[in-house]
């Protein structure tokens, strides 16, 4: 194979070969001129076939890789990988073009092409772009190509489907209901059919003289692992009744105040688990701490830690009991045989089950048997959903 700059050359042999076929490295954009002939065992040629190039490059690079996408309201954020073979290309002056249509699905006859945002980046291992003229609220599909030097643009990467970002919050949520339990109120509802819904916001609250809601928290109510679309609204059931509303978030936190008027309130009262024996607290002997409201994995039961630092009054304590309000039998029953040692300071009911409301006393008694101070206390065991 021999080359030349002119067509009469003169020709610089660059090689051979026992193919048919022979690549040698060219300027872009300059004609070169290429003869070849073939050689027999002995040597002997025969005679020159003779080509001309003109030196253009129309080899498309390959398509980037890896899109992806940072979705916000007011812009979208696309992303992607370099393509093999492309860093030369890119340090020569290679580009990407980035394009979509509206829904699902790419649509090669309406692609628009995105004019990127001032901040766009494109480096030597990929690029983004900042699209700030999408339709809000709505789907659109992505691709992106590399373009060369030359103007040789890439086949379409994959396609990206992205949800745009909007500032309307979702429609009111369905289907809410409230059921009151032995360890709180359960409110469900029915799931949103809107396609940009996150998570979902219980509500309480206490209906007023005049017909108004007066909303109390968003947090009392605690989610569970086992159904997305419910939560346990937990303090002392004690007869009280409230008003919950459930309110669906989006990706981007857009969501309906409680009180709007579109919104489904739903009215329930507790039921009223309180023993029917009332025990008087005197414990005045030292500090105490104990959780009212528990659940969650891995919680073995309702626990219970004082302090016993009254001297004198201390000095004469034998021993201690915690007892357990059983309802059946309308009295408060030991939990322990015989008294806990004087040096305990914490107890923790592991035989207490979980969905019902415990209530306690905490006795610490003489040596005589009569009791040097008593503290009662409840804990509502959630059986979270």
């Amino acid at each position: 194979m021999y080359a030349a700059s002119a067509a009469t050359g003169p020709f610089e042999l660059l090689g051979t070969t026992t193919t048919t076929s022979y690549r040698t490295d060219a300027p872009v954009n300059t004609a070169r001129y290429y003869r070849v002939r073939a050689l027999d065992a002995l040597g002997n040629p025969s005679a020159y076939a003779a080509v001309t190039g003109d030196g253009v490059d129309r080899t498309p690079p390959k398509s980037p890789t890896s899109l992806g996408a940072v979705v916000r309201v007011g812009y979208t954020e696309v992303y992607w990988k370099q393509p093999d073979g492309f860093y030369e290309d890119f340090d020569n002056g290679g580009t990407y073009r980035v394009y979509r249509s509206t829904g699902k699905t790419l649509d090669p006859a309406a692609l628009t092409r995105v004019t990127c945002a001032e901040e766009s980046d494109e480096t030597s291992t990929g690029g983004k772009c900042y699209d700030l003229g999408m339709p809000a609220g709505t789907y659109v599909t992505y691709a992106v190509v590399a373009v060369d030097p030359a103007g040789n643009e890439s086949a379409l990467s994959a396609p990206l489907v992205v949800r745009t970002g909007d500032r309307v919050a979702p429609g009111p949520v369905t289907g809410v209901k409230a059921t009151p339990r032995a360890d709180g109120v359960l409110v469900s509802w029915a799931a949103s059919t809107e396609d940009d819904v996150a998570r979902y916001t219980a509500w309480n609250g206490v209906r007023q003289a005049d017909g108004t809601v007066k909303w109390l928290s968003s947090t009392s109510c605690t989610e569970g692992t086992s159904d997305p679309l419910a939560v346990l609204c937990g303090d002392l059931p004690d007869g009280e009744t409230y008003v919950y509303a459930v309110v669906a978030n989006d990706r981007w936190d857009n969501a309906l105040p409680p009180s709007d008027p579109k919104v489904t309130v739903v009215e329930a009262t507790e039921l009223d688990v309180r023993p029917s024996v009332t025990v008087t607290r005197d414990w005045d002997l030292g500090s105490m701490g104990y959780d009212t409201l528990i659940g969650g994995p891995g919680v073995k039961g309702p626990s219970i830690n004082w302090g016993c630092d009254k001297t004198g009054e201390c000095d004469n304590v034998a021993g201690y009991r915690v007892s357990r309000w059983n309802a059946a039998t309308k009295a408060y029953e030991p939990l322990h045989a015989g008294l806990l040692p004087t040096e305990t300071r914490a107890y923790t009911d592991t035989t207490a089950a979980r969905g019902t409301t415990h209530f306690y006393t905490l006795e610490a008694v003489r040596a005589d048997g009569s009791v040097a101070g008593t503290h009662v206390w409840s804990c509502v065991f959630q059986d979270r959903v």
